[in-house]
């Protein structure tokens, strides 16, 4: 049938998927579609635990990721992939620990590669070296990679994660050198920062850093849990600092992804005519 030929080309994805269900829609009358009904409500996404247990950091604001690490092999995703033929991309949850501990990681990428589905992932950055890089190297696809700084001064970054800043950009730099090299925008490439109340000035020099890396998006988030210093919004002049990193974001045409409620409190818009690829 031609669905099974479909699945069996890797081929009912994206564009296919929209095909198939605007037909059904549109011609109801039509035999073969009836058959695909099901084909417009499966999923378009799934998102898999690529590892569990351990991370590579201690960092001040997580006490998780210090036990035994549990990780998904790349046969176990391929039998999820065979399971879900509409899937275009897959979403890798690390939960408490670091994707790129993952051993199976280059081949989990290659069995991505094969049957057609991007990937995203976030990553602290530090385990990234050149031969995973080869394996990220996706052309057409939309995959991404979110890399947790938390700060854009070394000493600050050192402070909250334990670890030598200088290495972790280098890392990213590389990253974005071998893009440049094969000639591909994929995968997309993000800053996140966790803002707390001593690292949000340093966030108007993380969107000139991700600018200077090639990466297209910042993203905020708030400080989860009860931890010292608190939550961004706890310093007396935060608002100065996001308004500055709106500055720069818009003079670079980095996306600043900030929170809903911080951006309703200070009235902030998204700035239109940004990097969208960031967003994905």
């Amino acid at each position: 049938s031609l669905i099974s030929d479909l699945i069996a080309q890797k081929a009912l994805k994206g564009k296919c998927l929209a095909v198939l269900a605007n037909h059904v829609l549109n011609h109801p009358s039509d035999d073969w579609p009836r058959r695909a009904l099901l084909l417009p409500i499966m999923p378009r996404m799934v998102t898999v635990a690529v590892c569990e247990g351990r991370c590579v950091f201690h960092c001040r604001m997580c006490d998780r990721g210090k036990g035994r690490l549990r990780h998904l092999s790349a046969a176990k995703l391929t039998r999820v992939l065979n399971n879900a033929p509409t899937v275009d991309v897959c979403l890798f949850s690390a939960r408490d620990s670091e994707p790129l501990m993952n051993p199976e990681l280059a081949a989990l990428l290659d069995a991505l590669k094969v049957e057609g589905v991007a990937w995203q992932l976030v990553s602290n950055g530090a385990l990234l070296n050149d031969a995973l890089i080869e394996h990220m190297i996706v052309g057409e696809r939309r995959s991404s990679i979110s890399f947790s700084l938390d700060a854009a001064t070394p000493e600050l970054y050192k402070d909250i994660r334990g670890y030598e800043f200088d290495k972790v950009v280098a890392n990213i730099r590389r990253l974005t050198k071998a893009k440049a090299a094969a000639g591909v925008e994929s995968p997309a490439i993000s800053l996140q920062m966790v803002g707390m109340s001593d690292n949000i000035v340093d966030l108007p020099a993380m969107v000139d850093l991700a600018a200077d890396l090639g990466a297209g998006r910042v993203k905020l988030d708030h400080l989860q849990g009860d931890f010292q210093p608190g939550d961004f919004e706890t310093r007396p002049d935060w608002r100065d600092w996001i308004t500055a990193a709106v500055e720069r974001a818009g003079a670079t045409r980095i996306f600043l992804q900030l929170p809903d409620d911080t951006r309703r409190r200070l009235n902030v818009k998204s700035p239109s005519g940004q990097s969208g690829d960031a967003q994905r």
